[in-house]
């Protein structure tokens, strides 16, 4: 789950009962992956307030694990509670396109998820 604008990208999948179910079924790991940065509609939240409501609207999904920038992160043992909660671990990684670009690598991210996978 993720990149992507939280509340219009990312939990609209979780809405649909049968979206759910699907994900939560499944045999393949869940990853949620964090943003780089804020836009407007998680503007004055931290990272772990949004898995957080993640949390509230799929408290069942059984999320395996979080990858974040951990430029992007700002209170790093909150992020780490949040998915403990989830039953997940934190997998930081340095997923910038550029220093200061709040764009996700694809090189990097895909490294990243390599990395988480076979964890």
């Amino acid at each position: 789950l993720g990149p992507g604008s939280w509340h219009t990208s990312v939990l609209p999948h979780l809405l649909m009962s049968e979206m759910r179910q699907a994900i939560r079924g499944t045999e393949g790991m869940k990853v949620v992956t964090m943003n780089l940065s804020r836009d407007s509609e998680t503007q004055g939240k931290t990272s772990a307030q949004e898995l957080e409501v993640l949390g509230c609207y799929a408290p069942d999904i059984g999320i395996d694990a979080v990858i974040a920038d951990p430029s992007s992160v700002e209170d790093r043992p909150a992020l780490e509670r949040a998915a403990q909660a989830m039953g997940a671990f934190v997998h930081y990684a340095d997923l910038r396109r550029a220093e200061g670009l709040s764009i996700h690598s694809p090189l990097k991210l895909a490294a990243a998820y390599q990395e988480v996978m076979e964890r």
